[in-house]
């Protein structure tokens, strides 16, 4: 069973800054979804957003997929309006009996001119504390 692993979703590239940093700390190399799963995860790092008022429904597909795999879910992600896709990922963790860790980690992302320049290297330093927390 590997320990941790990161796993994201990102239309924008924000996201995906943050998987680098968070998995460059936990020593393991940042996933995008559309990645098999090939290992039994112990804690999953999974990266999301809100697009349009909720997250992708790529991520629904993705759990579909995990088939047992996953022992629990960290949650991180950007948003430019400032809302976390928290509740949305836990639903569906839930519905697959999968746990979910109560810490998150969610910063702005750059939408439209909002935001500009997040996530910035302050918000990666913060993603890298964050999962220091994990180890």
């Amino acid at each position: 069973m590997v320990k941790n692993a990161v796993y994201y979703y990102s239309k924008t590239g924000h996201t995906k800054k943050l998987a680098d940093a968070i998995a460059d700390e936990l020593d393991v190399e940042a996933h995008s979804i559309n990645e098999d799963v090939n290992d039994d995860i112990y804690t999953l790092f999974l990266g999301s957003s809100i697009y349009g008022n909720s997250i992708d429904p790529r991520l629904v597909d993705f759990f579909s997929k995990l088939g047992g795999r996953v022992n629990r879910i960290v949650n991180f992600s950007t948003s430019g309006m400032g809302r976390s896709s928290y509740d949305e990922i836990k639903a569906l963790a839930e519905s697959y009996g999968i746990e979910m860790c109560p810490d998150e980690f969610h910063t702005l992302g750059e939408f439209a001119g909002i935001n500009a320049g997040h996530p910035d290297e302050d918000d990666l330093k913060n993603a890298r504390i964050f999962a220091s927390n994990f180890k």
